[in-house]
């Protein structure tokens, strides 16, 4: 219902008139949102399928960021696979019956920025905050982990200047849909309705 009702139109229009259409539309989707949709249903394929499969590539990062992981510290590949599933599974089952694609796509990165971080053997702050970032100009959905980066900054695991990474990515996510014609006033506003709960 989402897909046809909310996300279907705003498609066709960049269908027709590129992303400059879609910024022109009243939707709730954040600037950065109108850009990956713009971004990632470009191709010949279905638009519904593109846009899973977005989701399932970055859960296909993620199993392998897991296993990777395990097989450094010696894991048993019964261990392995468990906890890989225990990571990837929640987003599938999002990714299968949820139609709102800006919790979909924040969900999967923000899954991805937490694997990084708390990366057994080699976290990779910065990336995880770019992660982060991307997540949050998508969807309030990725504020949920928050929490887990003010502790690990508490904790001295990571550099407080990496969390400033977060508002400098989401941003900057916001410059396609400006250069398109979105007020630079609109495009950061959109971020705050996004994470306001209110992003259809």
């Amino acid at each position: 219902y989402v897909y046809v009702q909310v996300m279907q139109p705003v498609i066709r229009a960049m269908d027709a008139g590129g992303l400059a259409a879609g910024v022109a539309m009243e939707t709730d989707f954040s600037a950065p949102m109108l850009s990956l949709l713009y971004l990632i249903t470009r191709g010949p394929v279905y638009d519904m399928y593109l846009l899973k499969l977005f989701a399932i590539g970055c859960m296909m990062v993620l199993f392998l960021i897991v296993m990777r992981s395990g097989e450094r510290h010696g894991l048993g590949m019964r261990t392995e696979v468990l906890l890989a599933l225990c990571m990837i599974l929640p987003q599938g089952f999002m990714n299968a019956a949820c139609s709102a694609l800006p919790e979909v796509c924040a969900a999967a990165l923000t899954a991805l920025a937490l694997a990084l971080a708390f990366d057994m053997d080699r976290p990779r702050m910065p990336a995880s905050a770019v992660l982060l970032g991307a997540a949050c100009a998508l969807s309030g959905a990725a504020l949920y982990a928050l929490p887990a980066f003010a502790y690990l900054a508490y904790c001295g695991r990571m550099k407080k200047r990496h969390l400033l990474l977060v508002p400098a990515v989401m941003i900057a996510a916001c410059v396609p849909a400006v250069m398109a014609g979105m007020p630079a006033g609109g495009a950061l506003s959109s971020l705050l309705n996004a994470n306001s709960g209110t992003a259809a």
